[in-house]
């Protein structure tokens, strides 16, 4: 059979992995995942919501004789935590993983940076694999290496670089999500077109009638052009910066403030809605400092309000956020990291933000007519 050609992500010394971008591909997911044989031991980890793609993987790969468990996860950010860690550990023991047995993360991007976490400690790191299943997961999450767990003052602040040994998505999984979490994928596509990818961003423009239908159905192509070009922008950044010394910390363009957001509101928002909003005031902080003409400030805002995202939350005090963004993974020598863009397609990284432009930012969301 004809395998779909992967994107290559090239590391130092030697190493890479590759991502497949499929369509109606699941059922041949062991023609994909050659390392896999019977010597070897796998569990599919996932949750609820993606227990058929799980059964789908496992079917294809028990065919082969290979010995699969698989293990259901907690729905939810929740599942971000030590105690189900531990959880997750203790099951691997029972089922006698060794070094060279493999999990495979069948989910959006809780399972892919919970299970990648486990893996990197598990007898000091075994092999897996990411099947994302959500927009925002292909786009983002599933590539680049980057895993943890969740800690009371924030998100991520616990976890390392690990890679995956393959990234397989296949975008017939996102017919099946509500629009809510589709919308909050594009935040992280339009992320790209922002700070590196002004065709891309011209792209989302140029279609964005037909992709606010936020309806994978109307336009299969389109969508997984959208989460091809992104994976293809990711693995360029993380073959450069593997472990976000430098380039690769253009990626937190929205996320700053949007951390905070989300760890403020305790997930209310979902994640991709968080940093529509931090791009929305990182833009604003550049429009006040005149690196950005207003009129690429009003582009992303035109495209934002196309998709409904939400551009505004309740007026209140600042304190709550700028204490989460002082614990951030981002700050430097105490001093808040930020990202904004001097034009579509091109970003600077900031380490001289003021408290007063952060102050600015947030007001700029703060919606006037609630309390």
């Amino acid at each position: 059979m004809t395998l779909e050609p992967p994107i290559i992500v090239p590391l130092d010394h030697n190493r890479s992995y590759p991502i497949y971008v499929t369509s109606n591909q699941l059922s041949k997911f062991n023609h994909y995942a050659k390392g896999i044989n019977k010597e070897k031991k796998v569990v599919v980890l996932y949750q609820p919501a993606t227990h058929q793609y799980a059964s789908l993987i496992s079917d294809t790969l028990t065919q082969q004789g290979v010995k699969v468990f698989q293990h259901e996860i907690i729905e939810g950010e929740q599942a971000k935590s030590w105690t189900v860690t531990k959880t997750l550990l203790d099951q691997l023991f029972e089922f006698n993983l060794e070094r060279q047995d493999i999990l495979i993360a069948v989910g959006g991007g809780v399972v892919g940076d919970l299970v990648g976490f486990v893996a990197s400690i598990y007898l000091r790191g075994i092999s897996f694999i990411q099947v994302p299943t959500t927009l925002l997961s292909q786009v983002d999450a599933a590539v680049g290496g980057k895993t943890g767990i969740n800690h009371d003052k924030g998100k991520n602040l616990i976890g390392s670089f690990y890679q995956p040994q393959m990234v397989f998505s296949d975008t017939n999984t996102l017919k099946t999500l509500p629009p809510r979490e589709i919308r909050s994928g594009l935040a992280e596509v339009i992320k790209y077109g922002v700070i590196m990818d002004t065709p891309l961003f011209e792209m989302i423009e140029t279609h964005i009638e037909t992709i606010k239908l936020l309806d994978i159905d109307a336009a299969p192509e389109l969508w997984r052009t959208l989460v091809t070009t992104s994976c293809q922008n990711k693995a360029t950044i993380v073959s450069q910066d593997e472990k976000e010394s430098g380039l690769r910390m253009n990626l937190n363009f929205g996320h700053t403030i949007g951390h905070a957001i989300e760890s403020v509101y305790q997930y209310e928002y979902t994640h991709g809605e968080c940093v529509a909003l931090g791009m929305k005031a990182a833009m604003q902080i550049s429009v006040h400092r005149k690196w950005i003409q207003l009129s690429d400030y009003n582009r992303l805002l035109t495209l934002l309000e196309k998709l409904s995202f939400p551009l505004s939350i309740p007026k209140q005090d600042h304190s709550p956020f700028l204490k989460r963004m002082t614990h951030d993974k981002k700050v430097i020598n105490g001093k808040i990291r930020i990202i904004l863009p001097t034009k579509i397609g091109s970003v600077k990284r900031v380490d001289d933000i003021t408290p007063d432009e952060l102050q600015l930012a947030l007001s700029t969301l703060m919606d006037e007519n609630t309390k």
